[in-house]
């Protein structure tokens, strides 16, 4: 992503581990969410961001001005919950 954020012919989708469940689901799990928001919030081209939905996560798209929307989804174990999706365009939503 840092090599690609200036190219406008780029789409990026981003599918980092899980802020809560990351530990129990991800053999690497540990990541920068910080520096991947700032690092997505400098990117020209398109993208779309997907992440589990906690204040956490809703803070951080906030701090970037990345716009969000939630989903629902069901985990492993058929319980629903909401994830979030982060993009730089939501005209199909």
């Amino acid at each position: 992503m840092e090599r690609l954020k200036d190219s406008r012919d780029c789409y990026f989708f981003i599918d980092p581990s899980y802020t809560v469940a990351g530990k129990r689901l991800y053999t690497y799990f540990q990541i920068d969410h910080n520096e991947l928001f700032s690092l997505t919030a400098r990117l020209k081209g398109k993208f779309m961001m997907t992440y589990d939905d906690t204040q956490e996560i809703r803070d951080l798209a906030k701090n970037y001005d990345l716009d969000f929307r939630t989903i629902p989804m069901k985990t492993t174990h058929h319980v629903q919950k909401n994830e979030i999706i982060i993009s730089d365009n939501f005209d199909w939503w």
